[in-house]
């Protein structure tokens, strides 16, 4: 077993300069003209890529303790239970400071390890019998060693992050059949979920990304949306799943604090578990064609309140 660990990149070098150096009204319209290739309208925000920049920092300045229990892969099970939604939680068999603290022998034959506070940063047993645990450990350890210091050191997003990742040991998901489950990232804007976007073939066995993957947008009644996502192409059309409803209504539930929330859930076998949620996703995605942007922005309603 092999897992590349993710360092930063002198890009993200770069940017954590400028986020150390130049006031945050500065810093958020450079980034957005490297990533988008155009000026920010920062005093009159219409694109949605525009506003997702804003979410960040309202969510920085008012919303703080919030995002930080979501945002942890560990700590948003005991948020979910508190709001009686402990059954849409997947099995978690452990959380860990150091990986020499996991009994591996009293794990079942697949699960799969995750850093609590970063998105990628995973291993997945598929089998015991083929898995290194000695090469397992040290490469948890060097994961945390970069989230816990390298990624995040004077970064943007690190109140997000706290610096305090641990690991999480949770079930290895599939069908009865042995298929994957479906997965929905549910777009909620202002506590209504109104967009579906469904990323094709984005992991691979390993856990690891596979960047030749494809995505569909879906309106909340199931038709799709022309449009493609940061580059990628649009994808197969896929049936609306049978637990669409039900997972339409736990996006709502679980959006309502926020002023946009990505609800990422798994669906099939007439189950809904929750994947992740994001508060917003960094303002890296772009849209075409462009005028999506806009119409996607309509559906985001900013309050009256200075951020940056």
């Amino acid at each position: 077993m092999a897992v590349k660990v993710k360092r930063s990149s002198m890009l993200g070098i770069a940017r954590q300069m400028l986020y150390l150096t130049l006031p945050t009204r500065e810093y958020v319209q450079i980034c957005y003209r490297w990533n988008s290739k155009r000026k920010m309208n920062i005093d009159n925000m219409r694109r949605l890529s525009e506003k997702w920049w804003y979410c960040m920092y309202y969510n920085k300045k008012y919303n703080k303790e919030l995002t930080q229990i979501i945002a942890d892969k560990y700590k948003v099970q005991d948020y979910m239970r508190k709001k009686g939604l402990g059954k849409y939680l997947k099995t978690c068999y452990g959380v860990y400071d150091d990986p020499d603290e996991i009994d591996f022998s009293s794990l079942p034959d697949r699960y799969a390890l995750k850093l609590t506070q970063a998105n990628g940063y995973n291993v997945i047993c598929t089998g015991k019998s083929k898995f290194d645990i000695e090469e397992t450990k040290k490469t948890l350890k060097e994961m945390l060693h970069v989230v816990n210091t390298q990624k995040w050191m004077f970064h943007d997003l690190a109140w997000i992050s706290e610096g305090k990742a641990r690991i999480v040991c949770e079930e290895y998901l599939e069908k009865a059949d042995g298929t994957n489950f479906e997965e929905l990232n549910i777009y909620c804007f202002n506590g209504k979920p109104r967009v579906t976007l469904i990323v094709n073939d984005y992991l691979q066995d390993d856990g690891d990304i596979d960047h030749n993957f494809t995505r569909n947008l879906y309106d909340i009644d199931w038709n799709p949306i022309p449009v493609k996502v940061s580059g990628n192409e649009i994808g197969y059309t896929i049936e609306k799943p049978a637990e669409y409803e039900e997972a339409i209504s736990l996006a709502e539930e679980l959006s309502k604090d926020f002023l946009f929330l990505r609800v990422d859930l798994y669906v099939g076998d007439g189950k809904v578990i929750l994947s992740e949620l994001t508060p917003a996703p960094a303002g890296l995605l772009y849209f075409e064609p462009d005028e999506y942007d806009f119409i996607f922005g309509d559906m985001l309603e900013l309050p009256d309140k200075k951020v940056f």
